[in-house]
């Protein structure tokens, strides 16, 4: 309770979270010699609501902090900026939307926003959900021959929040396989509006078996269709806290941490204690002299 409090503090009093991305000096890093890559999320919160805004705000500067070789793209419903300033790097993009009652209406909007991503000149596009905090850079993951970047989760793939589009067939044969995360994915800018595409098509599908989750299901149907090169993130460098019983050493030394599977609330302030606890120790102990 003492870190929510805070985080409204915090975010409440217009505090800039924003730090530049910092240049990366010739032969520092492979990826700074790459094409560069460009990372996007949205955040849509109900009127009167604004969780979903300061997580994205997390997110975001938490890439710029982590020097992210890119572009950073925010699709959001809140008359507000998600940065208190602007930044050469990062765009906002404000749509008249709200979200729907049925969450699978509001996560298509993952590749429903494909015709406004400008891709040209990309190496790799990044999906993110927003409740995402990259805890140090995720550059040099964005290397490699790989057409399409996947997160297992802790779950099989054919569990519920997975299996929707598996045939009976699969159920029995893919039991050891990992279920796959929809809301942390990379693709290759130049298949990027392909796979989008075919992601739509599987979603309007009705699914064999449940819906709810019907979203992730989808993405798990298409990676098993498609003839493009996958890879899964190496073991440990996503995070997911809530999904299992992960011991704070374990997503503390990760990339990339998903906050799924909690309440908005309860995702912000451990974000938000996550975020200080990596970049903002200095931070809060200036405020806590100016309050005290």
């Amino acid at each position: 309770m003492g870190w929510l409090c805070l985080c409204c503090f915090f975010l409440k009093t217009g505090i800039d979270f924003r730090m530049p991305a910092q240049d990366t000096e010739d032969g520092a890093s492979p990826a700074a010699a790459l094409p560069p890559n460009l990372c996007y999320t949205f955040a849509f919160d109900h009127v009167g609501q604004d969780v979903h805004r300061r997580m994205a705000r997390l997110l975001v500067t938490s890439l710029l902090r982590t020097g992210w070789h890119g572009r950073i793209t925010v699709f959001r419903n809140s008359a507000r900026p998600v940065l208190c300033e602007r930044h050469p790097a990062v765009a906002e993009v404000r749509l008249d939307v709200l979200p729907d009652p049925d969450f699978h209406e509001t996560v298509k909007w993952k590749y429903r926003v494909r015709e406004q991503l400008g891709v040209r000149g990309v190496g790799k596009v990044l999906f993110l959900d927003c409740d995402c905090l990259a805890l140090r850079s995720l550059n040099e993951l964005m290397i490699g021959s790989w057409d399409i970047y996947t997160a297992p989760e802790p779950g099989r793939i054919t569990e519920p929040p997975f299996n929707g589009y598996l045939t009976g067939a699969e159920m029995e044969s893919l039991r050891a396989a990992p279920g796959l995360n929809s809301g942390t994915f990379g693709v290759r800018a130049s298949r990027y509006q392909e796979v989008m595409a075919a992601w739509e098509e599987i979603d309007a599908r009705k699914p064999l078996r449940g819906v709810k989750n019907r979203n992730q299901q989808s993405w798990n149907r298409l990676i098993l269709d498609t003839p493009l090169r996958c890879r899964h993130f190496a073991r440990g460098e996503v995070q997911f806290p809530f999904l299992h019983r992960a011991h704070y050493l374990d997503y503390r030394r990760a990339a990339l941490v998903h906050a799924a599977d909690r309440s908005a609330e309860e995702k912000l302030g451990f974000l938000f204690g996550l975020w200080m606890d990596v970049f903002g120790k200095g931070r809060l102990e200036q405020v806590t002299r100016l309050r005290g």
